[in-house]
């Protein structure tokens, strides 16, 4: 990037149009309605579809204080806001390209032996362990979004700690139905 380039971020888009627009702006590039980006200083062009219409969009951006919208909407063309239209482009410019799906590691035996923490409450030498599986607060809301975070805690001598905070060098025993939930 060279000296006179502007720093392209969402924060230089939000103070540009606002939150509102960029919320619709959000909106748009997750229903991916935004396509044909491009981003040659200081133009940033692309293609917006909103329902039957396509619109073509962008900025042209000379300044962080001097940001010139160059969309085809009513919105842009008579009232010269920043629309929702023109910051999609930007958002969809700066979202990363998808990265390529990651090969499963193919555990060794002899390691995974050795790393094997918790086994069968019937094993000798084994300190006994209860998982709890912790839900979120918000867990109604987040399903359909499928932004669950799952906590595991293990009850151990009447505490439960999570399972990072047991001692590394011991292993335990616990029931069958955790052990599945471990994936042990």
């Amino acid at each position: 990037m060279d000296s006179g380039a502007i720093a392209i971020t969402e924060k230089l888009f939000s103070g540009a149009g606002g939150w509102q627009a960029m919320k619709a702006a959000r909106d748009l590039v997750a229903a991916g309605r935004v396509g044909a980006v491009t981003y040659e200083p200081p133009l940033l062009t692309g293609e917006v579809r909103e329902g039957a219409r396509n619109y073509r969009a962008g900025l042209r951006i000379r300044s962080a204080s001097d940001i010139e919208n160059i969309c085809t909407c009513r919105e842009s063309r008579e009232w010269g806001k920043v629309c929702a239209h023109s910051l999609a482009v930007g958002l969809a410019w700066l979202a990363p390209a998808p990265l390529p799906p990651v090969a499963p590691v193919v555990p060794n035996e002899k390691a995974t032996a050795v790393e094997t923490r918790f086994g069968p409450t019937g094993e000798a030498g084994l300190r006994l362990v209860k998982l709890h599986l912790i839900l979120p607060p918000n867990f109604r809301a987040a399903w359909p979004k499928s932004q669950l975070m799952l906590c595991l805690e293990a009850e151990i001598d009447g505490r439960r700690v999570m399972l990072d905070a047991l001692p590394r060098t011991e292993r335990f025993g616990c029931e069958e139905s955790d052990l599945v939930a471990l994936g042990s």
